[in-house]
């Protein structure tokens, strides 16, 4: 293990993308992936929020007391709710078919979500205030990374690799001068800096926040 107690390595997952159908057949008591097994066990888990609160209770990436702890749940759940939002544009009309077969209705979808003080608006700067707002230290909950700051930088760097030119825009150059240090801060950790420039690390799609 390294910094702060994530491990180099905790799970394997296909290198092919895998129809949910399938994973599903094989699991069947949960709704949807991501799905988190513990080979050794059969312990399994499902639900973003539940798997990365499990983990870091696990390696010790939580907060110590129970209202940071609360606050973090509260961070990670904002930020899968970011994720939803940010990724329904993409698909305006079928939530569940490809981007590929309604492009011209997730255009006018997307141009209204980046537009100035729209949604992408609302939420970068709701995440600008829990930053501005650290109780003391460099990350969320003080000097050691938590699982929120894992869940925030995940769609923070969603956002900025989505939707590129909104992101630069020079209206949000306010936004940015708290969000891109905060985000390099994290790149600079140890463990997920390495991730982070890892070969093996699925590109985003560009075209789904995912």
């Amino acid at each position: 293990m390294q910094g702060d107690g994530i491990p180099e390595i905790i799970a394997a997952y296909p290198k092919e993308p895998t129809p949910v159908a399938t994973i599903l057949a094989k699991t069947p008591k949960h709704f949807a992936p991501p799905i988190l097994r513990n080979t050794a066990t059969g312990f399994e888990l499902s639900q973003t929020p539940a798997i990365l609160e499990y983990l870091g209770e696990k390696f010790g990436l939580v907060p110590h007391s129970p209202e940071d702890k609360a606050r973090a749940q509260q961070v990670t759940l904002s930020a899968c709710d970011f994720l939803a939002d940010g990724r329904a544009p993409f698909h305006p009309v079928k939530p569940t078919e490809s981007y590929s077969v309604q492009m011209d209705e997730a255009k006018v979808a997307v141009a209204e979500f980046v537009k100035d003080g729209g949604r992408l608006d609302r939420w970068l700067a709701h995440f600008v205030t829990l930053i501005d707002n650290r109780p003391g230290g460099r990350y969320l909950f003080g000097d050691t990374t938590t699982y929120a700051d894992c869940a925030l930088f995940h769609v923070l760097d969603a956002a900025m690799s989505q939707f590129p030119d909104a992101w630069d825009e020079p209206s949000r150059e306010k936004l940015r001068a708290t969000l891109e240090p905060y985000m390099k801060l994290i790149t600079m950790h140890v463990t997920l800096g390495a991730y982070l420039k890892a070969d093996d690390r699925a590109p985003w799609a560009g075209d789904s926040m995912m």
